[in-house]
């Protein structure tokens, strides 16, 4: 594996480890100033920033799912700055919303592109 892309891993594993314990201080600590992101629920093409937008999720995820946690199964380096990431993410979900007993969410590498070359 190439040092960058070794340097890629390690900075998306690092990014995890911060969600996993609810650092979004952590996880924008990783990424450029502007950067941009897509949340699926807004739909496909919706393109928001990540401060002021997307990290406004992150921080009210735990109020949502308090023992949440994200556990990263694999790491696959991909072409440039691309890494493919497979995590589990889990915890209760609280009786109040009815009928979801399962959640699949699917991230582009928008986030991890805009990964700062400072943090490498």
């Amino acid at each position: 594996m190439k040092t960058n892309a070794k340097n890629y891993v390690s900075i998306a594993q690092q990014f995890f480890t911060a969600y996993d314990a609810h650092d979004v201080d952590g996880m924008l600590g990783l990424c450029a100033d502007g950067a941009l992101g897509r949340n699926t629920p807004y739909g496909r093409e919706s393109v928001l920033p990540i401060r002021g937008g997307i990290d406004v999720i992150w921080r009210a995820f735990p109020n949502a799912v308090p023992n949440f946690r994200v556990k990263v199964i694999e790491s696959i380096p991909a072409e440039g700055n691309t890494v493919v990431i497979q995590a589990e993410m889990s915890g209760p979900i609280p009786a109040e919303v009815p009928a979801i007993t399962r959640l699949d969410a699917y991230w582009d590498n928008t986030v991890l592109n805009s990964i700062q070359a400072s943090a490498v």
